[in-house]
This record gives C-alpha cells, sequence and structure tokens, in this order.
C-alpha cells in the first residue's frame, strides 16, 4: 500500500496552538493518512534566531501532539548535514521511504515565499505542496510553475506566532497569564502542557 504522509517542518520555537490546528487541517484534507512533523535543527531562512536546543523542541512538540495518534514526531533533520534544507530532507526521505508519497505542508506565508527557496524546482520534482489558507489568498504572488503543484487545505488560522510568544519572559508569568482562553479558542497560545514544560526547564528567558 503507497502510504501517503504530510511532512510539516519548521523550527517550531516554540510550538504553539496555530501549529496544531495547521495540523489538524492537514490530517482532515483526505490527501494524507499520517503527518510527519520535523523540527529544523538549523534552519537556513532564519540566520541569527536564538533556537532552543533541538532535543527541547523535538519535546515540546511530542507534547503538544501527544492527543493526535496520526502524528509522528520526527527527528530526522538532526543527524542531516546543517542547515536544515528541505531538499536534502526529501531526498533522504525519497531514499529511504521509496514506496511512501509525501507532501510538503505548509502555510500561506510560506508559499508566497516559495521561490526564495533552497533550489526549489528540484523539490518540487520530489512532491507536491499541501497549503493550509483559503483558497486563492496569495495565488497572484506565486508564480504558476509553483501552483501547478499546490493543494489548498480548508483552514481556519490562527493569528500567532512563535516570535511574539518568544517576546514574553513566560517563566515570570503566571499560567492564567501563558494559557488564557477566555470565550474563543484563538485566544490560546501555548497548551498547558507546553507551557509547564518551558517553565520547568528554563526556556525562553527574555534578558533585561
Amino acid at each position: 500500500m503507497n502510504e501517503r504522509i504530510g511532512i510539516f517542518g519548521g523550527s517550531f520555537n516554540p510550538v504553539h496552538t496555530g501549529h496544531i490546528r495547521a495540523a489538524q487541517s492537514f490530517l482532515d484534507s483526505g490527501f494524507i493518512q499520517k503527518l510527519w512533523v520535523l523540527p529544523a535543527a538549523e534552519p537556513p531562512h532564519k540566520p541569527g534566531e536564538k533556537l532552543e536546543p533541538f532535543h527541547h523542541r523535538a519535546e515540546m512538540l511530542r507534547i503538544a501532539f501527544q492527543n493526535l495518534t496520526e502524528v509522528d514526531v520526527v527527528e530526522l533533520e538532526k543527524n542531516l548535514p546543517k542547515p536544515s534544507y528541505t531538499l536534502q530532507t526529501f531526498q533522504n526521505l525519497k531514499q529511504h521511504f521509496p514506496d511512501r508519497t509525501f507532501y510538503l505542508c505548509i502555510g500561506s506565508d510560506t508559499l508566497a515565499s516559495f521561490t526564495t527557496w533552497h533550489r526549489y524546482r528540484e523539490l518540487l520534482d520530489l512532491t507536491e505542496l499541501l497549503v493550509a489558507e483559503r483558497p486563492g489568498s496569495v495565488q497572484r504572488e506565486v508564480p504558476n510553475e509553483i501552483l501547478e503543484q499546490v493543494h489548498f487545505v480548508k483552514h481556519d488560522p490562527v493569528a500567532i506566532s512563535s516570535t511574539d510568544i518568544r517576546k514574553t519572559d513566560l517563566n515570570e508569568k503566571t499560567e492564567e497569564d501563558i494559557h488564557k482562553k477566555g470565550s474563543e479558542p484563538d485566544r490560546t497560545t501555548l497548551t498547558k502542557e507546553v507551557a509547564e514544560y518551558i517553565r520547568k526547564n528554563n526556556l525562553y528567558r527574555v534578558e533585561r
């Protein structure tokens, strides 16, 4: 059986509920049967960003996705050459899993800048793209050679970024501050378990 697997990569610094919702949208799309989440060891598009150690980011992913049985956290890029180019990741996947079909899962903001990716045309020879966003939202900015490889996935995006989360010293916030739900799910930024892990391990300290 040709298993169809989505590849959802990123620095996940840290993983937040926007990532979890996107993962669920990819799984609900019908294109894939499983989703592999790959933390980047050294993301090439974020030079100078302070990354928490790889093992912490991978563990937070396992905690965040523990209730999604179709999701596996795969530490493949830890052992590949740096920086963590997506092309070499897919070359490795195709080499070791030739009987599986892999889809690259990204957001619409990433699609808009896809032409800046390392040897993106070679990457498109290896995979099609699942894009979590409403169809038509960024199509005018994307060349046809890329759009021909795109499947838009129904998705209700969350206005959350890991960058904004890191600007707040989570170790100085109470659980109520970090995990504000209010009346809308979109207000949640981190799962309770991930927030607890961050505090326990003294991560994302803000320099004063």
